[in-house]
């Protein structure tokens, strides 16, 4: 009975902090052939969500390429466009699963153009670190 006491009071305080959701929306308005560059620092557990625009009817398409394995890929959805010819969005989510550095390239390009260059891309760099311990006892820090 006491070793079970023991490791419930533990548990009690030394809790991870909750997950959180990070998004990452680049402005790709007046891009041209420079890359848009994103940093993220995320905890094991959160999920990065990257949030791009697509033009139906056009035969463009974002391709993910990921190096590193602390994030995994997760959902991806799209949503339609607000008003009938306007951009479409593509969120791709990931989960960052262990510490570690990773890099997701996103190209935006006709898959069958393959000599031509990527019309838009996007580089997120993403370095994981171990979620911080909470202690649920003490009162909630004054931002």
């Amino acid at each position: 009975m006491r070793r079970a006491g023991f490791g419930l009071a533990l548990l009690l305080v030394a809790a991870p902090v909750a997950a959180e959701t990070i998004d990452v929306r680049p402005d790709l308005t007046f891009q041209g052939s420079t890359p848009f560059r994103a940093a993220v620092e995320a905890h094991v557990g959160d999920t990065i969500r990257v949030d791009l625009p697509a033009q139906a009817g056009t035969g463009y398409a974002w391709t993910p390429t990921l190096e590193g394995e602390v994030v995994q890929p997760g959902r991806s959805e799209k949503r339609p466009a607000a008003r009938p010819g306007g951009p479409e969005r593509e969120i791709l989510s990931y989960l960052a699963a262990a510490p570690g550095t990773a890099r997701i390239t996103f190209v935006y390009h006709r898959p069958w153009e393959t000599s031509q260059g990527p019309a838009r891309q996007v580089v997120v760099s993403v370095a994981v670190s171990e979620a911080p311990l909470v202690d649920p006892l003490a009162p909630p820090q004054q931002p």
